[in-house]
C-alpha cells in the first residue's frame, strides 16, 4: 500500500500516514506534482538515526534515488525484478516526472478474484468456407486452434477458471478442450440456446464472480494478459477496454471549414483512431447493478459499454502496441498462416 504526501509536510506526518491502513511506501511530490522521492518506515528511521528531527519536512527524509516507471508495461516488469529487495510500490510518471499512477506488486499479482470468459458461440460466416464444418475457435493458426493460444495466456496470467460461451458446433469445442485440466484450468461452458450477442452471455455467470477477463475467440495477439488485468486493478477501474489505433487512409482532400469559409486543405490524410480489441475486463458486481429490460436478451458489448458509461463508471482504455490480429477473414487468416 501506499500514501501521497507533499514534500513540505514534516516527517511526524509522514509516520502517521505510514501507520495508518498498513501503509508501506510514501510518494513524496512537490507542489507541481513532480514525484522528488519515496519514503518508507526504515527510510524515516535511518533519518531520526542521523540526528534528523520528526518536525523537518519530509523532503528531508525522502529516499531521492528512488526508482519509478514511464509507462505501465515496464513498471510491471520492474516491479517483478524488485521484489526480492522488498519494492513493491514505484511511480508512474510523465517525462516531466509529474506523478499519473502509482504501481503496486501486491495489488498486480491478486487475480484470484478474476475469471475468463472466451466468447467462442459466433458462426464465422465471414470465414466460409473454412468454418463450414468447424468452429471458427478452432481453426489452426500456426499447427494450433486459435483457442488453446489464449487459452495458454490466460492461464499464464493467473487465472484459473475460465467460461466459454459456445453456440455454433459447440460440442466440438468442448471434445477438443475438455475441462481444461491439459491446460491447467478449470473451463465450464456456457451454452447459448439462442444468439445473445457479444456480451449477452455474461447473465449466465455465476452471481459469485467479482471480475471478468473477457475475449473474443478469434483474436490473436502478444499482448500478455496480465499487463491488462494488472492495469484494471490498480486504477480500479470498473471496466477496462483493449484498444488499438485503426489507421484509415482518406481517399480525398479533406477540408478545413469555418462556416463555409476553407481554411485548409490536407491531401489524402491518414487518420487514426482508437478502436476496440476485442479484449475487456468487466467489474461483474457493477455489472449486477446495471438495468436491463425483461425484453433485452441479446447484447453486444457497445450497449454494454454505453449502459456503464451512463451510469457514469469509470471506464478506462489499455492501448495495445503488441501485436494484435482479428481473425474474422478469410485473407487475414491465410496471411497469418503463411507468416
Amino acid at each position: 500500500m501506499y500514501s501521497i504526501i507533499k514534500c513540505e509536510e514534516n516527517v511526524i506526518n509522514g509516520l502517521s500516514l505510514l501507520n495508518q491502513n498498513n501503509v508501506k511506501t510514501l510518494i513524496v511530490i512537490n507542489s507541481q506534482n513532480k514525484v522528488i522521492g519515496t519514503a518508507t518506515d526504515g527510510d524515516i528511521r535511518r533519518y531520526l538515526l542521523k540526528g534528523g528531527n520528526v518536525q523537518d519536512s519530509i523532503d528531508n527524509a525522502c529516499n531521492k534515488s528512488f526508482n519509478y516507471c514511464f509507462s505501465y508495461e515496464e513498471g510491471i516488469n520492474l516491479l517483478d525484478e524488485l521484489k526480492d529487495k522488498k519494492i513493491l510500490t514505484i511511480p508512474l510518471v510523465d517525462k516531466n516526472m509529474k506523478l499519473l499512477e502509482v504501481l503496486n506488486y501486491e495489488n498486480s499479482k491478486d487475480r484470484s478474484d478474476t475469471v475468463a470468459l472466451i466468447m467462442a458461440g459466433g458462426l464465422g460466416k465471414r470465414l466460409r468456407p473454412l468454418t463450414k464444418n468447424i468452429p471458427k475457435p478452432l481453426l489452426p493458426l500456426n499447427g494450433r486452434p486459435i483457442i488453446e493460444t489464449i487459452i495458454e495466456n490466460i492461464a499464464a496470467s493467473g487465472i484459473k477458471k475460465i467460461f466459454i460461451s459456445i453456440k455454433y458446433l459447440g460440442s466440438k469445442i468442448k471434445d477438443c478442450l475438455g475441462d481444461g485440466k491439459n491446460f491447467g484450468v478449470e473451463i465450464q461452458y456456457l451454452e447459448e440456446k439462442e444468439a445473445l450477442g457479444t456480451a449477452g452471455c455474461l447473465k449466465l455467470l455465476p452471481k459469485d464472480i467479482k471480475t471478468i477477463f473477457i475475449i473474443n475467440g478469434d483474436i490473436s495477439t502478444e499482448l500478455s494478459f496480465r499487463w491488462i488485468i494488472d492495469y484494471h486493478k490498480i486504477n480500479k477501474s470498473d471496466m477496462t477496454i483493449a484498444t488499438r489505433m485503426f489507421k484509415y487512409n482518406v481517399p480525398f482532400g479533406v477540408l478545413t471549414l469555418e462556416g463555409d469559409d476553407i481554411k485548409n486543405i490536407e491531401e489524402k490524410p491518414i487518420k487514426s483512431f482508437p478502436v476496440a480489441g476485442g479484449i475487456y475486463i468487466v467489474n461483474y458486481e457493477k455489472y449486477k447493478k446495471l438495468h436491463f429490460s425483461s425484453k433485452e436478451v441479446y447484447l453486444d458489448m457497445p450497449d454494454l459499454i454505453s449502459k456503464f458509461l451512463k451510469i457514469k463508471a469509470t471506464v478506462r482504455a489499455f492501448l495495445i502496441h503488441e501485436k494484435w490480429y482479428d481473425i474474422g477473414d478469410v485473407e487475414t487468416y491465410n496471411q497469418l498462416n503463411k507468416n
